[in-house]
């Protein structure tokens, strides 16, 4: 904002937010070529306006930059902390120096000497970012002979005191930033990055255009998470031969031939528009965890293996010269994708994908020299990594793979780390870690019921290691928990996957300091799995504009005097008020309850699905932000709706209980499953749970994990869960009903409800199951009473979420967004 700067700044109190101006470009160059510093500032008294963390106070470069400008040098002594390389004086660049190894006046670790190591380093400029790592941490034990530029993003921040044994006897202040290290520029390879954050690979099924090329709506998806802040997005896997493998191949992103280059330079352009870098996963394969239905080509595999999802089927073993097809595939796959400008490539390493299978002893039986010791076993990956360096010249290459599979027979850390070190020895320029495989897919894709950051210790193990940067992931949207990673040093980069699909500014809130904005992922995988295995395109529960980025992009209310009457508020009614205030209309929200929130209430009780905590508390800021007219304890009856005058009504009121007519139902110690976390009765020591679905048996797992109660879990169907439950989500309930010991009834039908119990029947025959409480995990039933009743009195009338059909939280917010979205 030229020409409104304060005036001179105080040193103010800790607590103080004071507005510190870019430095001017003179001054700059000044201390670069070793002038004396200007005095530094006096103290004023003068308090300046206060401006919002995140908001940029630019300078407008007059002869009389502002006083406190002149505290942006830090002036520290950088003896045996830091080496000045004086060759690059004039580029402001500087590099790290570790003052055990190697030692003063010797070659660095690319061979470069630095001459200004053989004497007294004179005090320099340092950025703060830099300095702030110093006295925060101990310095690292490795040497670092990467360029690191002088940051020129100085924001508003806040100053606390620090002792001056690393200044020049002198007392002064200190910047610190929110969220630092997360922001600083980073480099893997030749590859520069504007920040430390990374969107993890994802599959994007549904997004491509009908060949399988990177269309418009993939690259408006891809976009939309740049433009958000990332410093690189890394694609889902890309196919490189789709000849030896049909299935899933015929459902990703294709660049197998110079007839998807041009998409792929398209997507590449659109990256760099926003200053960030694209790095492209490629697959081999898949193998044994392909699809199988409806494709007509025979799986394979390192070895004869069972298939993931049919063990009735078998895997054949591959030929040499098919391991050489697909070697060459990939190699030529990449110099396309090199051309068409992608910036790094990424091997496809991990999970229990088709190099991973050749990796690893449980699933490479091979006698041949592509399998028997690690030599022979990783030969298939070391392969398609030198072809793959032949045909892209210097370019990154990043090696994603999994160190612990974390199933019998399976990898273990130790091989893990020796894969890494040879990975590393190969030429890699940096590991990405990950963990699991398709038989505890729950780890490779963590469900709600996984803690935060649960692979970070198998990134911190590989961290010590590694002398290459080291990229992880895994339930990190936390930004608090992001930040540890950093302040840890568990990784050099932060990966986020599904977070971006619930917010692609997630990076841009965060630097601003706008946490309450962010849409959070709550880790439910219905949308972003579940849906790729339904074919149908890739969503997110609470972003209901995923995939959909441009076609779902709300405009402004054409008439914004229209009045919108929300009844209802649960996930729906609070996303479908948001979206209509924020485009302008007059919404007002009656909620019959106490407090804004419906099931999801009760939904967030249990211990391990306290990611849905984040969730409620951002529907509800977001109506507050939104300016929605809230009223509670308001009954919607018709002739209050009929009074009001909407032009709109939106009906989400959700679902009504309508038990089963067992008999004994109405018994006293009989509660439905929202009441147990609403009201929390005393429900005994021994617990039957009727209704094994995912609300029974998440209800079963609390009440035997987290409360420590016998439970008999009872179901009319022949399995728990239904059929359609994504695959982490289904592996971490069966998880902790084992955890649990949960007596599991299947094919089993309650015929009565007694004050001691329940009388059930199998197979003809009958059982008395004695407990002391009987929790109803069923019988919820849509209601739309109320809409048949409002459709007579307003001209446009919808209903969504259960109020239609008793669904998941992803029917909800998507119901309640585009019935919003259409309002014209």
């Amino acid at each position: 904002m030229p020409g409104s700067l304060p005036g001179p700044l105080p040193f103010g109190d800790a607590d103080d937010e004071i507005p510190l101006p870019l430095r001017s470009k003179e001054r700059t160059r000044d201390f670069l070529q070793l002038k004396d510093p200007p005095p530094h500032p006096k103290p004023a008294t003068a308090v300046p306006p206060r401006a919002p963390i995140g908001s940029s106070l630019m300078w407008d470069g007059g002869r009389s930059p502002p006083v406190f400008s002149d505290a942006v040098f830090l002036m520290i002594s950088l003896y045996d902390i830091f080496s000045i390389d004086e060759s690059r004086l004039g580029s402001g660049i500087f590099r790290k120096h570790n003052k055990i190894d190697p030692p003063l006046g010797t070659r660095g670790k690319q061979g470069k000497f630095s001459p200004s190591l053989q004497k007294k380093p004179v005090p320099q400029p340092v950025r703060f970012s830099r300095w702030m790592q110093l006295i925060r941490k101990k310095p690292r034990v490795r040497h670092f002979d990467t360029p690191i530029p002088i940051s020129t993003d100085l924001r508003v921040v806040k100053l606390r005191y620090s002792p001056a044994r690393h200044f020049l006897g002198q007392t002064t202040f200190v910047r610190e930033k929110r969220y630092m290290e997360m922001f600083e520029r980073a480099q893997i390879g030749k590859m520069s990055l504007r920040n430390r954050l990374a969107m993890a690979p994802m599959g994007t099924n549904g997004l491509t255009d009908i060949d399988c090329g990177y269309g418009r709506r993939l690259i408006d998806f891809y976009e939309a998470r740049a433009k958000g802040g990332l410093g690189m997005v890394m694609t889902g896997a890309a196919v490189t031969n789709v000849e030896l493998e049909g299935g899933i191949a015929h459902f990703l992103p294709r660049i197998d031939t110079p007839a998807y280059m041009g998409r792929l330079s398209e997507l590449a352009d659109a990256m760099h528009n926003h200053d960030c870098k694209l790095v492209l996963q490629l697959t081999a394969g898949f193998g044994r965890v392909n699809f199988l239905e409806n494709n007509p080509i025979p799986p394979i595999s390192a070895s004869e293996n069972v298939c993931f999802l049919d063990p009735t089927v078998t895997t054949r073993a591959m030929t040499k010269e098919e391991i050489q097809q697909i070697v060459i595939s990939y190699a030529t796959s990449a110099g396309m994708a090199a051309i068409a400008g992608v910036d790094a490539i990424s091997i496809q390493g991990y999970g229990g994908y088709l190099i991973d299978q050749f990796m690893s002893s449980l699933w490479n039986k091979r006698d041949d020299e592509y399998g028997g010791d690690l030599d022979g076993r990783m030969r298939f990956a070391m392969e398609i990594l030198g072809a793959t360096r032949a045909a892209v010249g210097d370019m990154p290459i990043i090696f994603k793979f999994t160190p612990d599979h974390y199933i019998e027979g399976g990898r273990q850390l130790e091989e893990g780390i020796e894969i890494a070190k040879r990975l590393e020895a190969a030429g890699v320029d940096a590991l990405h870690v990950d963990a699991g495989c398709y038989e505890a897919w729950n780890r490779v894709i963590p469900s709600m019921y996984e803690k935060p950051g649960s692979q970070l210790d198998l990134v911190k193990e590989i961290k010590k290691i590694a002398t290459v940067p080291v990229i992880g992931h895994g339930k990190l949207g936390n930004p608090a928990l992001a930040k540890s990673v950093f302040d840890e040093e568990i990784a050099d980069f932060v990966c986020l996957g599904r977070p971006l699909l619930a917010d692609p500014e997630w990076p841009n809130k965060v630097r601003a300091g706008l946490d309450k904005d962010i849409t959070p992922c709550i880790s439910c995988n219905d949308a972003c799995i579940g849906r790729g295995y339904e074919m149908k395109y890739l969503g997110c529960t609470v972003n209901a504009r995923c995939g959909m980025e441009t076609t779902y992009a709300p405009a402004p209310a054409i008439d914004p005097k229209k009045k919108v009457l929300v009844i209802g508020g649960g996930p729906g009614g609070m996303e479908a008020a948001r979206l209509a205030a924020e485009r302008g209309l007059d919404v007002t929200l009656w909620e019959k309850g106490e407090e804004l929130g419906g099931k999801l209430i009760p939904a967030a009780v249990p211990s391990f699905k306290k990611d849905l905590v984040p969730l409620l508390n951002y529907l509800k800021h977001g109506v507050e932000q939104a300016g929605v007219k809230v009223e509670l304890n308001k009954d919607a009856t018709a002739d209050a709706i009929e009074a009001f005058g909407a032009d709109h009504v939106i009906v989400a009121t959700g679902s009504k209980f309508a038990p089963p007519p067992i008999p004994g139902i109405e018994g006293s110690n009989v509660y439905s499953s929202a009441e147990l976390f609403t009201d929390a009765p005393d429900v005994g020591s021994n617990v039957v749970v009727i209704g094994a679905g995912l609300c029974g048996s998440e209800v079963a797992a609390e009440l035997a994990v987290a409360m420590g109660k016998k439970v008999t879990l009872v179901e009319m169907a022949d399995q728990v869960v239904p059929e359609g439950t994504n695959i982490p989500t289904l592996m971490g309930i069966h998880s902790l009903l084992a955890q649990g010991q949960v007596d599991i009834r299947t094919s089993t039908k309650v015929v009565e409800i007694t004050e001691d119990g329940i009388v059930a029947e199998k197979d003809g025959e009958a059982e008395n199951i004695p407990c002391d409480s009987i929790i109803m995990a069923t019988g919820y039933v849509p209601d739309p009473s109320l809409r048949d009743e409002v459709e007579k009195l307003v001209p446009h009338c919808v209903a969504v979420g259960d109020s239609v059909k008793v669904g998941k939280i992803l029917n909800a917010i998507w119901g309640g967004f585009n019935a919003s979205r259409v309002i014209d």
